[in-house]
């Protein structure tokens, strides 16, 4: 029985493993590409463009989703009495308060991210001096990160990231409706 669970739990993991892998992959060679162009234009060593590239990537990523949410919750919630509804005024605070609360979350997410990218690039580079091709080595790199990154955040820190999505979506938002209501 126990090593039923044991072994259902390693295919389990592996499987996201694999998946998990292979797609963060493509999203590496993209911006492995975006990295080197911003490196070549503006002059910048790898540890400058991988944190200009993460940062606007995770704030710009973060931002679409928040307002695309934000706004279609907007336009599907029930009608409610106009003195109470939010204006254009009020959803635009509201935004800008977000957008401040993203600005801080996309910084902590970029200062996570060049962990996993250190990790990966320590791997690439020891899969290189012993000969291993180049697509190779980065593919292997990529899944020890991932591995990494899937046993930290599935065992170790498995509250993350639903904190960082609760913080990201709902942090000092709720309380602001209040603040519109004129009591008196």
């Amino acid at each position: 029985m126990v090593f039923e669970l044991v072994f259902s739990t390693i295919i389990d993991f592996a499987f996201l493993l694999i998946v998990f892998s292979i797609i963060t992959f493509f999203v590496y060679k993209f911006f492995s590409w975006v990295r080197k162009t911003v490196a070549e234009k503006y002059d910048l060593s790898w540890m400058k463009s991988v944190l200009v590239v993460n940062f606007v990537s995770v704030f710009l990523f973060l931002l679409l989703v928040f307002a695309y949410y934000y706004f279609l919750g907007g336009l599907l919630a029930k009608p409610i009495d106009p003195e109470v509804q939010y204006n254009i005024v009020d959803d635009l605070v509201v935004f800008l308060f977000a957008s401040v609360r993203i600005l801080v979350a996309s910084l902590i997410a970029t200062f996570l991210l060049l962990f996993f990218e250190l990790v990966a690039s320590f791997f690439i580079d020891s899969q290189l001096e012993k000969g291993r091709s180049k697509l190779f080595s980065e593919f292997f790199g990529v899944v020890i990160a991932c591995a990494v990154a899937l046993i930290l955040f599935l065992f170790v820190f498995n509250w993350a990231i639903l904190g960082f999505f609760v913080y990201v979506f709902y942090g000092s938002i709720s309380s602001l409706p209040v603040l519109f209501i004129n009591v008196f």
